[in-house]
């Protein structure tokens, strides 16, 4: 059987072979500074608790709480020091689109029917936060929401008691604000639905971790807190 020559490509012969359709380039998302993105974590020797979607910074001084739904999942952290305590979750985002302003209408809007009484306040060291007070069976307390959003994650933070005030900044205890810097987040596996808050996974070792213990963790159900802004 006679095979025929195969003829030199020609500039015109690669041009009709190039597909018609367009490419998608991907943005690379800009670095993170702290809060941390995986990628750009710091190589520290700050010892984190792993806990799937976030590693979490826990000081000498701090009492460290597994927060927990109804479904038995846990799906946030709150560190308590002598000064307050702070709660952390993590949320589905967009890779390249913030979600914080959404979430804070939410959360405004969950206060006032506890209540309660926030505002925007623009010069936060992360941006954009929410300020005032929450109200419990205690009386009022003062609460602050902190939001970082980062690819495909965004951060929350809410800080009770002392820790939300401006006192608790330059405090020389164990400070929430300087663990809320120091965390780094995981981008989610596999894309969820916007906003959705990320289950986190305790394990039962942490790379860098020198302090992890599953008994050294107090876990207990859904909070007060968790139940008006999770």
């Amino acid at each position: 059987m006679a095979l025929r020559r195969r003829q030199k490509r020609t500039e015109q012969s690669k041009i009709d072979a190039t597909p018609p359709w367009e490419t998608r380039h991907h943005d690379e998302p800009p670095p993170t500074s702290g809060p941390y993105d995986v990628r750009d974590a710091p190589d520290d020797e700050l010892a984190r608790i792993d806990l799937g979607a976030l590693r979490v910074p826990v000081r000498a001084g701090m009492e460290m709480r597994l927060d927990m739904n109804e479904a038995q999942q846990v799906v946030g952290v709150t560190l308590v020091t002598r000064d307050g305590q702070m709660q952390l979750g993590v949320f589905a985002a967009p890779r390249n689109e913030g979600i914080w302003d959404e979430i804070r209408n939410e959360i405004r809007d969950s206060i006032a029917s506890q209540r309660g009484q926030v505002k925007d306040r623009a010069d936060g060291p992360f941006g954009i936060e929410l300020v005032g007070t929450l109200k419990s069976d205690a009386g009022n307390s003062p609460v602050r929401f902190l939001g970082v959003d980062g690819p495909r994650w965004f951060l929350r933070g809410m800080l009770l008691g002392q820790a939300a005030t401006e006192a608790s900044k330059v405090t020389r205890r164990p400070s929430t604000w300087t663990s809320f810097t120091d965390t780094v987040t995981l981008s989610p596996r596999s894309a969820g639905p916007t906003c959705s808050q990320l289950t986190l996974v305790p394990t039962e070792s942490s790379p860098g971790s020198r302090c992890w213990s599953r008994k050294s963790l107090q876990v207990y159900s859904t909070s007060l807190m968790m139940r008006g802004v999770a």
